[in-house]
């Protein structure tokens, strides 16, 4: 008795791991919303900056572009490095 209960205990504590394990790995977002936001505000200054021609609806595509491409590429494991705005 004392043997089965034991290795209930057991198969129950490793059952109740996994489901944790799982749990902590669902899909959680890249970035929140914030951090989308904070983003997009220093790489319009930034394109704004840079180019003085541009548009206030221009530069904010052009980022949330670059950004989405961005999340997109960190979510599917690819190492990003920044990118130079000027090439584009």
């Amino acid at each position: 008795m004392n043997l089965t209960s034991a290795i209930a205990t057991i198969a129950i504590m490793m059952f109740a791991e996994t489901q944790s394990l799982a749990a902590d790995s669902v899909a959680q977002p890249a970035m929140t919303k914030r951090q989308v936001f904070i983003k997009t505000v220093s790489c319009m200054k930034q394109r704004m900056s840079m180019d003085r021609s541009i548009s206030y609806n221009a530069a904010a595509k052009a980022c949330k572009d670059q950004i989405s491409r961005q999340s997109g590429d960190l979510a599917s494991g690819t190492l990003v490095a920044s990118e130079d705005l000027r090439k584009q």
